[in-house]
């Protein structure tokens, strides 16, 4: 039985417009850009509550999440592969400046133009 729950892109979104997550910001809400705190949990000052926060929050929406079982490790590298399997959200390394933060920016997606290839 599928799960029924919103998917990456609409989730993002909401998150975004809300305003909600320090982790997360828009840069130019009109040309789709945006950042994600990306900080390494090996620096001096890391926080889970906020340098984590994004990360968790997908855990708990995709059901990944376990009280029992802290893992911001984990559920940085499940919201990256989420965030890559969009086709059309790609880095922006134009826009990168020191600091733990990845900008990303939405393209035009095909998904007729990209196929996926399957490797046997």
């Amino acid at each position: 039985m599928p799960v029924d729950r919103m998917r990456m892109r609409p989730w993002l979104e909401l998150k975004l417009n809300s305003g909600s997550d320090p982790c997360l910001s828009w840069v130019d809400k009109e040309k789709g850009i945006f950042m994600v705190s990306w900080r390494h949990a090996s620096r001096s000052g890391w926080n889970e509550s906020t340098d984590a926060s994004i990360f968790r929050e997908w855990a708990i929406h995709t059901g990944k999440f376990r009280a029992d079982h802290v893992d911001p490790k984990t559920w940085k590298a499940n919201f990256r592969c989420a965030l890559h399997s969009l086709c059309d959200v790609r880095e922006r390394r134009d826009l990168a400046r020191a600091g733990a933060a990845r900008p990303l920016g939405s393209t035009s997606c095909s998904h007729h133009a990209h196929p996926r290839r399957r490797v046997n």
